[in-house]
């Protein structure tokens, strides 16, 4: 099935209908026209006072933009720029560091070049700054939504538009984007921007793209091997040439010693989030499983044993490459390339080392082809059901209902991670396998088309 000749098809069909009501004197049902415009304004009134104090946080809630903001702020104040949040809580937001609820921050997180989008709200409140990238994210969002919408040709209608802000307002991974001010909105408009131009044969704005979210985040870098697969050396080049020229770009503002912070300092901290009951990656499921951390989160281990857990994370390392490698070198029509670049990016968040719940959402592609290109059995059709209600529902809820007593928090067993604390996990692994399928079924389908022709 073409993607491409697909919506065509529905709005074809659609304007014969139109023709036929027409001609018939007839139309729509009332009820049916005033149906998601009243569910997206009840979920909106629902929703909206919730959203509007996630966009400008109360002055004493600290999210996950505090780590680009307290660090652009440190380079205007001469401090380095992975200055201890022990120092920078107090300094910035007269916060006691000792109060457990900014325990998880210790130092930034994010490489160098992270700091750079902050360095211009670092002269705001800290409120304010967090207010402005919402609404920016929010903005960049929007764009990487109409880039799909046109890249597919789906047909605008006011009905789609309701249906789609119903949806969006109840997102898990969107709630929890806005409730940490994180970078997934810009990371997704880069990679979107990735799949935009690679489908045009734009090979060096594919490659400078997927480069520039790399530089700004590490896991992206994976997306290369989609290109070195399929032998684009054009947009390897690019994408090399990009990190580096934004690698001396972030040293000449910020100098060499905060990349030597960020690899010797802040990454060794991050290592322990692991094993967090957040983390859906495939490293989170083996480290939760066979070797948690002992500070933090508290996880009781199936069975203690480091080695079990790197194996584990080596074999489904490499059949996940292996099946990835396969479907990629096998994609020929534009159709294909869709299919094996939405595999791609689902294989860049099951092997990155940490894949939190906001993450979720730069699987647009992927769930936008699943989408307008579905499995044909009932249960391939269910499952994909249940994999986008995995994805929306948030993680929090669960550990809210079965993992917290009062205010703290209870140990999960082994069972615990077997089921809440892996559902996302499980999720992903489901739609690397039905998108797997769906390539393995289309490239059949075509090879066959072309044997009897």
């Amino acid at each position: 099935m073409n993607l491409e000749l697909q919506p065509e098809a529905r709005v074809g069909r659609d304007a014969g209908q139109v023709d036929r009501n027409r001609d018939s004197g007839s139309g729509p049902p009332a009820w049916r026209v005033l149906l998601w415009p009243a569910v997206a304004a009840f979920v909106a009134c629902c929703m909206g006072p919730y959203y509007l104090s996630l966009l400008r946080p109360p002055a004493d809630r600290v999210n996950d933009f505090f780590q680009e903001w307290a660090s652009a702020r440190n380079y205007w104040g001469g401090l380095p720029i992975y200055t201890d949040h022990t120092v920078t809580l107090p300094l910035y937001l007269d916060l006691d560091p000792s109060n457990p609820k900014y325990s998880l921050i210790e130092v930034n997180a994010h490489p160098p070049t992270s700091v750079l989008l902050a360095l211009p709200l670092a002269f705001l409140g800290y409120q304010d700054a967090v207010l402005v990238w919402n609404l920016v994210s929010l903005g960049v969002f929007a764009v990487s939504l109409a880039m799909v919408w046109r890249g597919f040709r789906i047909p605008f209608s006011c009905r789609s538009l309701f249906r789609l802000l119903a949806a969006l307002l109840v997102c898990g991974p969107i709630i929890m984007q806005f409730h940490h001010a994180q970078l997934d909105m810009v990371i997704l408009l880069l990679l979107t921007g990735v799949w935009a131009a690679d489908r045009s044969q734009k090979p060096l704005t594919a490659g400078a793209l997927l480069g520039l979210a790399s530089a700004i985040k590490l896991f992206p870098g994976f997306l290369f091997f989609y290109f070195i697969v399929r032998r684009q050396w054009k947009c390897l080049v690019a994408g090399v040439f990009t990190v580096a020229l934004v690698t001396l770009l972030t040293a000449a503002v910020f100098g060499w010693e905060a990349f030597r912070d960020y690899w010797c300092d802040a990454l060794p901290r991050v290592a322990k989030f692991r094993g967090y009951w957040r983390n859906a990656s495939l490293v989170g499921f083996w480290i939760k499983l066979f070797d948690p951390p002992a500070a933090g989160e508290r996880v009781v281990p199936l069975l203690r044993s480091r080695e079990l857990a790197l194996s584990g994370i080596a074999v489904s390392y490499a059949v996940v490459i292996a099946v990835l490698g396969s479907t990629v070198r096998s994609a020929r029509t534009g159709t294909e390339r869709d299919i094996a670049f939405s595999l791609s990016l689902t294989a860049m968040l099951l092997v990155s080392p940490i894949t939190w719940d906001h993450y979720l959402l730069l699987l647009l592609v992927p769930v936008s082809v699943m989408w307008l290109c579905p499995p044909r059995t009932v249960g391939s059709r269910v499952a994909f059901g249940a994999i986008l209600i995995a994805f929306w529902f948030p993680p929090w809820l669960l550990h809210v209902l079965f993992l917290v007593e009062g205010r703290s928090l209870r140990t999960a067993q082994p069972l615990h991670t077997f089921t809440i604390l892996s559902y996302q996990f499980y999720a992903l692994v489901a739609l690397f396998i039905l998108i797997a399928v769906e390539a393995a079924r289309l490239h059949n389908r075509l090879n066959v088309n072309r044997i009897k022709e």
